[in-house]
């Protein structure tokens, strides 16, 4: 184990970090401590129980040079190293040579033959009973390369990882990268797989790397394929181009190629998260909806086929001055007003960019979209309000929605709004019957209908009906009530509207108002009996009072019986206070009412005694 105190040498394992690194040095002397200790109570005598006979530790042959380190054993005295070879792995080996320096450290074989040897080694010493061990066995050829595992960058360092080689005679990894100067040795690693180039740019150029392996005779593997880091770079213009356009460089030399590179982002400082992917043999990477103001992070990650294994880019982060697109936007409302006009409201973000407004309506059934300007003032306000002067919801269902264009053209769409539509009809007899249509906002939870009556326009409400209830009403008209001859209807629909940054509003929608008046019709009683329930003769009234009035009764030969211009004031049955017979009269009543339509009737009525 060497230390090469000249160089920023890393004695690291794979998972070793920088600052892991700093720290080898002191470990290795600590432990270079514990051998000598070890090797010096050996040497005062101290024995295991089952000692073993150990070899030299052979560490490399050059030509047909054999290197090795002299081992210690202390079971007994020291008689000879033997060294055995052969031109085939497997054999069979014969010993070369003998040495019986116990301090020499090389071995030369003379008239090797041409061709790859393979050799081992073992020490005899006067160690009865002790089993003798072999040195590893080495060839005469250069150590065989591990090959780069992946250069990634890490915290804005380098780290270059690589495969261990196979080879037994490994003392060290020299590491390279290509530079202007041509191709440098970087450092020496003499432990572990890992390195990291503090001196390189990662976030600024790509640089290439090579991992050799150099045994202690000075044999060094052949080059084996480079790799480079992946430069990572984005490119955006601001203003309407609402996206980041990432580009890279190609990661090379996987044995089994790139099979996809993944795409990380981060927000405002937040977790990296996969954005997505491409191919193997695409470089670029769109990422899209960004906001202005914000930060955004990116790094890439490319992963080899078959064996999962990554590499890392740099880390960059990019913040874009955008037109800042119309995002909250809400119709919160729409109800008709006691002018009977439409009044709508809603919000949207004060930072939006926004260039035009119109409010677009329809009927239901109608394909014709009606658009309406809505003119812009700056700064912008959170609630916005404007009035519609339309007739149409007064005959139809109709709909509203809120249309917003920014600086950019791109248009939004805001929720769409219905009104509630209420309809009715009287059927003569004192019924009105009423019907409505539902409440249109996807931003409202559970709506309740409140149907008002006016009368003498003070609103008295008459039912309240859930969302899941019937939409119709029949409301009983007294007849009698001169105030009813005309009654007006509308329809509140309440509800709360929770708005895109979740705060929760009530809300009131009025429907359009319709009024039903009952026909003042006249009645007229067929038979009276003075002595008995029908006591007086004349005329039932529905609703209101007359303008002009008069009623004559005659008897069957045209003879005037009663005359009367007031209405409340009917025919008893006599004539000058004399009772008349039973039998058959006749009458005739004229009448203006209040709208101005004239009544004549004529005819009979039966007087019972």
């Amino acid at each position: 184990m060497r230390i090469n105190n000249s160089k920023r040498t890393y004695l690291i394992g794979s998972e070793a970090s920088p600052e892991a690194n700093k720290k080898q040095p002191a470990m290795l002397w600590e432990k270079r401590k514990a051998i000598a200790l070890f090797v010096l109570l050996l040497m005062m005598g101290l024995k295991q129980t089952n000692a073993q006979v150990l070899p030299p530790d052979l560490t490399c042959v050059t030509n047909a040079t054999l290197k090795w380190h002299v081992p210690v054993n202390t079971c007994g005295d020291f008689i000879a190293y033997h060294i055995f070879g052969a031109q085939n792995e497997s054999g069979p080996y014969s010993e070369i040579g003998t040495i019986t320096n116990q301090f020499e450290t090389s071995f030369i074989h003379q008239n090797a033959a041409v061709g790859t040897w393979y050799y081992y080694m073992e020490t005899e010493a006067d160690c009865v009973g002790h089993p003798v061990l072999q040195s590893d066995t080495l060839d005469n050829l250069i150590p065989a390369a591990g090959g780069i595992r992946s250069v990634s960058v890490n915290a804005d360092v380098t780290q270059i990882d690589w495969y261990l080689s196979p080879s037994p005679e490994v003392y060290a990894y020299i590491i390279s990268k290509e530079t202007n100067m041509g191709t440098v040795v970087v450092d020496t690693v003499y432990t572990g797989n890992t390195y990291f180039d503090f001196d390189a740019n990662p976030d600024g150029q790509i640089t290439t790397y090579f991992v050799t392996v150099i045994d202690e005779c000075g044999n060094e593997s052949l080059v084996v394929n480079p790799h480079n880091n992946i430069l990572l770079s984005s490119q955006n213009n601001g203003g309407c181009e609402r996206s980041i356009s990432l580009s890279w460089n190609a990661y090379i030399n996987w044995d089994n190629g790139v099979e996809q590179y993944n795409v990380y982002a981060s927000t405002d400082g937040g977790e990296f998260e996969l954005a997505g992917s491409s191919p193997g043999d695409v470089l670029t990477f769109d990422y899209e909806n960004i906001l202005s103001s914000s930060i955004y992070c990116f790094y890439i990650e490319a992963v080899e086929y078959n064996t999962g294994v990554t590499a890392r880019s740099n880390q960059i982060c990019k913040s874009v001055d955008l037109v800042q697109p119309v995002v909250g936007l809400a119709f919160v409302n729409a109800n008709i007003t006691s002018e009977n006009e439409v009044r709508l409201s809603w919000v949207w973000d004060v930072n939006s960019t926004i260039a035009e407004t119109t409010v677009n309506y329809w009927s239901e059934g109608d394909d014709v979209i009606y658009v309406e300007d809505y003119p812009i003032s700056l700064p912008l306000t959170n609630a916005n309000s404007a009035t519609i002067q339309t007739d149409a919801f007064n005959s139809h269902p109709t709909f509203y929605q809120i249309s917003t264009t920014d600086s950019c053209g791109v248009n939004l769409l805001s929720n769409p709004i219905g009104l509630v539509y209420l309809s009715g009809q009287t059927d003569g007899g004192g019924v009105n019957q009423l019907a409505w249509t539902p409440y249109v906002n996807e931003l409202m939870d559970t709506v309740y209908y409140d149907l008002y009556r006016l009368a003498t326009n003070v609103p008295e409400k008459l039912t309240t009906v859930g969302a899941d209830g019937k939409f119709v009403y029949e409301d009983l008209i007294e007849l009698s009530d001169p105030s009813q001859l005309e009654s007006c209807y509308y329809i509140v629909a309440r509800g709360t509207v929770t708005l895109p940054d979740t705060t929760v509003l009530e809300t009131f929608s009025y429907s359009n108002t319709i009024c039903l008046a009952q026909n003042a019709n006249i009645y007229f009683p067929n038979a009276i009996a003075p002595e008995g329930v029908n006591k007086i003769f004349k005329p039932i009234m529905q609703f209101g009072v007359p303008l002009t009035y008069s009623m004559v009764i005659y008897d069957r030969w045209g003879g005037k019986l009663f005359e009367s211009k007031d209405i409340g004031q009917g025919w008893d049955g006599t004539k000058n206070g004399r009772p008349m017979p039973q039998g058959v009269y006749l009458y005739h009543i004229e009448l203006t009412k209040e709208d101005g339509e004239r009544v004549v009737k004529t005819g009979t009525v039966v007087l019972l005694r």
